[in-house]
């Protein structure tokens, strides 16, 4: 499950019966829940799941390939410090907010945290 954060505007927009589509794989069903009451509330007409990748229909035939070039590790300089510190860094902070553990799931945090880049 991605992690989802959404606007706080979308139930207020969706006043005067106008629906809320979301993918089901990017929302929990607690948020779903959440956010189905507060369109509700506010005069919109319900939820919705789109079951369809509403991107690739846009893109059709003329979605470019995904790159095939590998994944690099960052250079130090521009990193501003190895993976293994920036870990050490997280389990500190955790540990300091007694958690037992961070999901990362955002492909920019998870490039960040561990120095990959993509290549061109």
């Amino acid at each position: 499950m991605l992690t989802f954060r959404l606007n706080p505007r979308v139930a207020t927009k969706s006043a005067g019966g106008k629906r809320v589509a979301v993918d089901p794989a990017v929302i929990s069903s607690a948020a779903a829940t959440k956010l189905s009451e507060k369109i509700l509330a506010k005069g919109g007409a319900g939820l919705f799941a789109v079951h369809e990748n509403l991107v690739d229909l846009v893109w059709g035939a003329e979605r470019p390939p995904r790159p095939k070039n590998p994944v690099r590790v960052h250079d130090i300089q521009f990193a501003g410090q190895p993976f293994t510190e920036k870990l050490d860094n997280l389990r500190k902070e955790l540990d300091k907010k007694n958690s037992a553990g961070l999901v990362v799931s955002m492909l920019d945090e998870i490039a960040w945290l561990f120095n990959l880049r993509g290549t061109e």
